[in-house]
C-alpha cells in the first residue's frame, strides 16, 4: 500500500470532494417532483413544504439491496416535519410524520438572521456592534407560550467579533416568520 503524502493529500480529497459534489448535482430521481420550495400565501407567510436534508440508503428485500432515497422536510401548513423515502424508480414508498423536529437547514437559519438584520431595533444593534451571527437550535415552549405548539423557533446568538461576546440572543419563528423573543433569556432553573 502506498501512502500519499504533502500536497498529495490535499489532491486526493479535492478530488473526491469533486466527485461528492458531482453526485448530488446530477441530482435524485427520488426526489424529483417533490414539493422543495417554501412559497408565501396572500398575506406573506410561508406554505408549502422545505427539503431540510436528503441521503441515499439501501434496505435488505428479498435478500436484495434496494436502493433509497430519504428526504426531510417541514411542512409549514401544517406544522409537521415528515420523512418521505422513495425507492430508486422515484415511487414513494413511505411517508411519515417525525413526532419531533429536526433540526434545521442552513436555508432556514440563514432567513432567520435576515429577519433579524430586516428588524428595525435588532438590525440597528447588530449593525453597530458589528455582530456575528450564529445558532439556529430549536427552542420549544409550554403552549400559550411565543413557541409553543405549533411554531418553528430558531434561536440567533448575536455575537461580537470574537465569538466570545454576546450581544443578544433572539428567537424567530419561521412559520409565522416573526420574532418571538427580541432578547431571550432562558430559565435559569432549566
Amino acid at each position: 500500500m502506498r501512502v500519499v503524502g504533502g500536497l498529495g493529500v490535499y489532491w486526493v480529497a479535492f478530488f473526491a470532494a469533486l466527485l461528492l459534489v458531482a453526485e448530488f448535482a446530477a441530482g435524485d430521481p427520488a426526489s424529483e417532483g417533490s414539493p422543495r420550495e417554501v412559497t408565501r400565501d396572500p398575506s406573506g407567510r410561508p406554505t408549502g413544504t422545505r427539503l431540510l436534508r436528503t441521503w441515499r440508503d439501501t434496505v435488505k428485500l428479498d435478500g436484495r439491496d434496494e436502493p433509497r432515497s430519504v428526504e426531510i422536510v417541514y411542512d409549514y401548513e401544517a406544522g409537521v416535519a415528515r420523512r418521505r423515502i422513495y425507492a430508486a424508480d422515484g415511487a414513494l414508498v413511505a411517508d411519515q410524520p417525525l413526532a419531533d423536529q429536526p433540526q434545521p437547514s442552513r436555508e432556514e437559519i440563514a432567513e432567520a438572521v435576515a429577519l433579524i438584520r430586516a428588524d428595525a431595533e435588532l438590525g440597528k444593534l447588530a449593525r453597530s456592534v458589528g455582530a456575528i451571527f450564529d445558532g439556529g437550535f430549536l427552542l420549544r415552549e409550554a403552549a400559550g407560550e411565543p413557541c409553543g405548539p405549533g411554531s418553528r423557533c430558531l434561536q440567533i446568538f448575536m455575537l461580537s467579533q470574537s465569538r466570545f461576546g454576546l450581544h443578544r440572543r433572539s428567537v424567530v419563528d419561521m412559520r409565522k416568520e416573526v420574532i418571538a423573543h427580541r432578547r431571550y433569556r432562558p430559565d435559569p432553573a432549566e
